[in-house]
């Protein structure tokens, strides 16, 4: 389950890092964030706590995507 929570804690990081316009970290952290979700869904989860985390990794991910796609659609990103 912390794993679940770490991914929150690097939207943060992702975030402060196009803050300090270090785009491609928040992108690298994009990357990351989509390598750990993309194990999370090899396993059966059936409805729990665990879901409920994992359900949480997605929607991080959603963020950093959109984080992402503004910094792209600014031109901010090489």
């Amino acid at each position: 389950m912390g794993l679940c929570d770490l991914t929150g804690e690097l939207v943060r990081k992702a975030v402060n890092e196009v803050i300090i316009k270090n785009f491609d970290s928040a992108v690298e952290i994009k990357s990351l964030v989509e390598e750990i979700y993309g194990e999370f869904l090899n396993f059966n989860l059936r409805n729990g706590e665990l879901r409920k985390k994992s359900d949480q990794i997605k929607w991080n991910l959603k963020k950093l995507e959109d984080v992402v796609f503004e910094i792209k659609m600014k031109g901010m990103l090489r």
